[in-house]
């Protein structure tokens, strides 16, 4: 009898926990491609020149910093970009380390700026600005994953 009570036990216990252990993680959002060019403000062709962020100061490494990323614009596909280059505004952990460490957080861009790779960035363009604001553009899928709003052009071999 004792016996039986453990394997109902458990079997209980297994049926409580599995759906607990199946909606582990963060929800992310994957937009398709048609939905990307829908929603976008900008969609460009640009190759990654430079990024800046401030002064690491004294913070958690598992804080953000803002990442200021200068794209050429070789091609505008939608939209109006603000010139022949733009500036992309996105975030970075303080340090490397806390991109390994951090369960469920955001996972951030970098860009190679030494490779000179092509992207197509699907981009939202900054609203209410005064005239003379400079210009920064947002990821469209969000500052939380902004992966989906971008994707590496790979030059076709012959």
């Amino acid at each position: 009898m004792k016996q039986w009570y453990r394997i109902v036990s458990l079997a209980a216990l297994t049926i409580a926990v599995a759906p607990i252990a199946s909606v582990a993680g963060r929800p992310v959002e994957v937009l398709t491609p048609e939905q990307l060019w829908k929603q976008a403000d900008v969609v460009v062709i640009g190759k990654a020149q430079s990024s800046s962020s401030p002064p690491l100061r004294n913070s958690r490494p598992n804080t953000w910093t803002d990442v200021h990323t200068v794209f050429t614009v070789e091609a505008a596909l939608k939209g109006k970009a603000a010139g022949k280059t733009i500036t992309l505004q996105h975030y970075r952990y303080h340090s490397p380390e806390a991109e390994i460490t951090e369960i469920d957080g955001p996972v951030f861009v970098k860009f190679d700026t030494a490779k000179h790779e092509q992207y197509l960035l699907f981009l939202k363009a900054p609203r209410g600005l005064p005239a003379d604001a400079p210009v920064e553009y947002q990821p469209l899928t969000g500052q939380m994953d902004p992966r989906g709003s971008f994707m590496l052009l790979v030059p076709m071999q012959r």
